[in-house]
């Protein structure tokens, strides 16, 4: 996939809605696209976090281990944000992401990224902006999803 149609791509999703053209364009230039199959992972709990994703295309089951199987915390689909473990130490994934659907996703180049940040405040501020109103909305749907299993196992 061409940088243009990544940055077209990107573009049009919602989580980088008013995002100026500059860092878009930078943004591109961090990304590749890529395709998962169903059933296949993104991301591994404990693993390195390297490379956040886009979904573009497919679904993909945010998954937390809870009494020995999978427990699906949230569903995420085209134009959200995968990832937000590589912003802060010690950048390991604390979520499993499986495709529930063949996915196609850009992954972007996480430490390109941070080091772009370092030296560009505001696109530093913007995207700590966005990734702590992913990991707010996150934490929301976890506290819920803990709420729902202790109902459960108490009844």
């Amino acid at each position: 996939m061409s940088q243009q149609s990544i940055l077209d791509q990107i573009s049009e999703a919602g989580f980088f809605t008013g995002m100026g053209a500059d860092e878009l364009k930078l943004l591109a230039g961090f990304g590749h696209s890529d395709v998962i199959n169903a059933g296949g992972y993104l991301i591994e709990r404990g693993s390195p976090a390297i490379g956040f994703r886009l979904i573009v295309a497919g679904r993909v089951a945010l998954e937390l281990m809870s009494h020995a199987r999978p427990h699906v915390i949230q569903t995420l689909g085209a134009g959200d944000p995968l990832g937000i473990s590589w912003l802060v130490p010690p950048h390991v994934w604390q979520f499993t992401a499986r495709a529930i659907t063949d996915t196609q996703v850009i992954v972007f180049d996480t430490d390109a990224i941070r080091e772009a940040a370092e030296h560009d405040i505001t696109l530093h501020d913007d995207l700590v902006t966005r990734f702590l109103s992913v990991m707010a909305r996150r934490l929301q749907a976890t506290r819920l999803q803990v709420l729902d299993l202790y109902q459960r196992v108490e009844t």
